[in-house]
């Protein structure tokens, strides 16, 4: 191993990973059902098409027992059911107008709601038979690279091996997006038509943790030096001691009222429709996706398809 990998220091090993084996779970979706309902009326030049979708998504994990293992105690549990139980309504709207009267240029808009989709990792998050891991720390006393156990530290997390440290709120909802979009397609010639549009989105019922059994009291600052060298002191936060096995081992996930997140994409493409029933077509497309938490973080992404 090299010597510069973070369970390395100074080429002498000082942390361990363990695992909560044995393990065997099982998670079941019992509804990821979608029924979507949708009309189209037309005035004039003006069609417009409602429709909205109704989602039950229900998932369950098994109970059972598991042996003991070498970092864990043996323990039963009962089937956790309705993890989660969730049912939503998005409605959904599309407009298109035809601008000139000739079918060659349409405006377009729609306002659409769509649910986050999940599958059995929602229940798994919250299964104590999933396999999980642990970093500890390490002092190799007898110099034979093989971690034994009066040699390996504690848990950083109370309830290693009998409960994976999360649990949903009650009042959990699932996460979902308002998309809207504008955008003009105009047919240049029979077999070539242009677009150009702008597609927004705003998400909302992010999730977050937090840990009841923690307080702002529990941290500690202190400041160290930045490590590129420029003299800027860096205030870092250290935990309670006493606190540190209660970190990982007690997260509430919520909906947060802080997160947020926003995406704005412009495009312009072409279709292109060629003999023997073949079609073209690419585009350019530049996006921004923007997340707000306590601060304020930004991917840009230009691409060509």
């Amino acid at each position: 191993r090299s010597c510069s990998e973070d369970a390395l220091a100074n080429c002498v090993p000082n942390t361990v990973t363990v695992y909560n084996t044995p393990t065997s779970y099982f998670e079941y979706v019992n509804y990821d059902l979608g029924l979507y309902a949708q009309d189209t009326w037309t005035m004039k030049r003006l069609t417009i098409s409602p429709g909205v979708r109704f989602d039950v998504f229900n998932a369950e994990s098994q109970g059972g027992c598991r042996g003991a293992g070498r970092f864990t105690p043996a323990f039963c549990r009962e089937k956790t059911p309705n993890q989660p139980n969730w049912k939503d309504i998005s409605p959904r709207v599309a407009v298109v107008y035809d601008l000139f009267g000739n079918t060659k240029t349409a405006l377009k808009g729609s306002v659409s709601k769509y649910m986050l989709p999940w599958a059995g990792g929602w229940a798994k998050r919250y299964d104590p038979f999933t396999t999980v891991t642990d970093v500890r720390t390490w002092r190799d006393l007898n110099g034979d690279d093989i971690a034994q156990d009066n040699e390996i530290g504690p848990s950083g997390n109370a309830n290693f091996g009998v409960s994976t440290g999360r649990t949903a709120d009650p009042n959990l909802r699932r996460e979902y997006n308002v998309e809207t979009t504008l955008g003009v397609q105009h047919q240049l010639t029979q077999r070539l038509a242009l677009f150009g549009g702008w597609f927004h989105r705003n998400f909302y019922n992010q999730e977050a943790q937090r840990n009841p059994s923690l307080t702002a009291a529990d941290w500690t600052s202190f400041q160290v030096a930045n490590p590129i060298g420029n003299g800027e002191m860096i205030t870092l936060f250290n935990l309670n001691p006493a606190k540190a096995g209660l970190y990982a081992s007690n997260l509430t996930d919520v909906n947060s009222d802080i997160n947020r997140t926003t995406y704005d994409g412009f495009e312009i493409s072409f279709t292109a429709r060629l003999p023997k029933r073949a079609t073209v077509f690419g585009g350019w497309t530049k996006a921004q996706k923007t997340h707000f938490a306590d601060g304020g973080v930004f991917d840009q992404i230009t691409g060509i398809r």
